[in-house]
């Protein structure tokens, strides 16, 4: 995940420099809490950061980096989110992977 927020953009700039959104669920929360703390977020270029399943409004000039565990609910909240353009870019990270797959999977094997 941290990584993410070091990513640079195909335009060439850096994407540290950019604005970013981070928007993680109660699980990943806990797990970003001890290890990086608002400072922190800040010098990855973190602006915002918000619980996956709280109201917000469209934020089009800013990425979104999403840090959540794969579940239905979660993946089903992050479409939502596409479908409204919260963003104008989204980076996902998911801990753990493994669920993704079968939930990806399931209209075509059902």
């Amino acid at each position: 995940m941290i990584s993410l927020l070091h990513f640079a953009g195909s335009t060439g700039s850096d994407f540290n420099d950019q604005w970013k959104v981070l928007i993680y669920d109660q699980d990943c929360r806990d797990i970003i809490s001890p290890l990086l703390n608002v400072g922190a977020l800040r010098q990855k270029g973190v602006t915002l950061h918000l619980l996956l399943h709280s109201d917000r409004e469209s934020i089009p000039d800013a990425p979104a980096v999403y840090f959540i565990r794969p579940t239905e609910a979660n993946l089903k909240r992050v479409v939502e989110d596409c479908s409204k353009q919260v963003s104008v870019y989204l980076f996902l990270s998911f801990q753990p992977v493994s669920y993704v797959f079968s939930f990806l999977l399931s209209p075509v094997l059902f």
